[in-house]
Formats: structure tokens, sequence, C-alpha cells
């Protein structure tokens, strides 16, 4: 793992202090989406991915 750097108070560059996980969003679903059977997506902090 890549060094952090925290503030004097122990807050990481978001705001989220060392041991607060970043949120966790995930959304399923069927169709409605052109020609796929279903989709997810799945949002780790800034990070999203889909499918």
């Amino acid at each position: 793992m890549g060094t952090e750097v925290l503030t004097p108070e122990g807050f990481r560059a978001d705001g989220r202090r060392v041991h607060e996980p970043r949120g966790l969003q995930c959304c399923v679903g069927s169709g409605g989406r052109g020609e796929a059977d279903g989709y997810a997506v799945f949002e780790l902090g800034s990070t999203k991915a889909e499918s």
C-alpha cells in the first residue's frame, strides 16, 4: 500500500479518519439498459464500476 498523509488531527484528505471505510453503494437490476439481460453498478468512494 502507498503512504497516506494525515492531518495533525488524524484525518485523511477526504475527511475520513484512518479506520473509517469509504461509502459503498451497489445497484443491480434486470433489463432496462439496451440489449443487456441485467446490469450492476458499484461505487466505492469516487470509483465507479458498471457492468
